[in-house]
């Protein structure tokens, strides 16, 4: 299962690649997906896209529906990632969005 997203040139992230943002906090990384950060996004990508496609695959019961909606969650991530507010977990706002 891979993202891809021609736009914003952002997809699943290779080891390497996430290295440098690792370590980083979900909520550090949703600060810098907000300024536009790419590899903030592979890294939160990478970090929730097994959770978020398991939790959708329970509810849709259709693998190819699941993708679809897994890359409408990310996509709306990434454009909508100023409007987190903290005032929850990243892990729910995510699951809120899949919502």
């Amino acid at each position: 299962m891979t993202l891809a997203c021609s736009q914003t040139g952002w997809a699943a992230a290779s080891p390497a690649q996430a290295a440098a943002t690792e370590t980083f906090s979900d909520e550090r990384l949703m600060r810098r997906i907000a300024n536009g950060d790419q590899l903030a996004m592979r890294t939160l990508f990478a970090r929730h896209r097994v959770a978020i496609f398991r939790w959708l695959l329970r509810l849709m019961r259709d693998e190819a529906l699941a993708e679809d909606l897994l890359s409408d969650v990310f996509l709306d991530v990434w454009r909508k990632a100023a409007s987190f507010a903290g005032r929850s977990s990243v892990s729910t706002w995510l699951l809120a969005i899949a919502r």
